[in-house]
């Protein structure tokens, strides 16, 4: 389908990059960076966490600790090690990606709200509801106070909060949340939107 022939084409591509600029070149490592996205969409995640873990090991050769490439492919393989089931090894990455964004870019900077989010995603998953909710209200705390209490990322903020609560039996908490999300999706969007609807 699709995805072979963007396989196939990115192949000859990198083969390319290679022989003509080098490996650490830099459109080297985004034709590279690539291939691992596509191992990821064909389910092959060993080896998509090969070749993410190889273009971190060389962006580290010349970009600066806490570039953007460098957190990019922190935040590639903490979704690889999710999609593999290793939560472990994904917060691992998720959380040095988080260290590394606020560290250059402050706690309100996209990148690190999204650290932010993937990280309780994990703690989600691993049932370490606690720290979930840490997180999910750190990040409702920094995006009301940046970026405001009608913006989309707030309001789904408080929206994953709100089921967060409602699944570990927190209703009353839960509820309150959950009209917060949606006054705010009904000022927004509209009453009838299905964003607005779902919440």
């Amino acid at each position: 389908g699709k995805v072979d022939l963007a396989e196939k084409l990115n192949s000859t591509a990198l083969g390319k990059y290679f022989e003509v600029v080098g490996p650490y070149h830099p459109e080297t490592l985004r034709c590279l960076k690539n291939s691992g996205h596509i191992k990821l969409r064909l389910g092959a995640y060993d080896e998509a966490e090969a070749i993410f873990s190889q273009v971190l090991k060389s962006y580290k050769e010349f970009r600066p600790p806490d570039h953007s490439d460098i957190l990019d492919s922190l935040s590639s393989l903490g979704i690889t090690c999710e999609h593999k089931g290793d939560y472990k090894q994904a917060g691992s990455y998720h959380s040095e990606c988080l260290r590394r964004a606020q560290r250059s870019l402050g706690s309100s900077h996209p990148s690190a709200l999204q650290a932010l989010n993937n990280l309780a995603n994990v703690f989600l998953k691993q049932g370490s509801f606690r720290h979930c909710e840490k997180l999910y209200r750190e990040a409702i705390r920094i995006y009301t106070r940046y970026y405001g209490e009608d913006s989309p990322d707030t309001l789904a903020s408080i929206s994953n909060l709100a089921v967060l609560l409602n699944s570990v039996g927190k209703y009353k908490q839960a509820k309150l949340f959950c009209n917060r999300a949606f006054k705010g999706r009904s000022r927004i969007l509209g009453p009838s939107h299905p964003d607005t609807l779902s919440t």
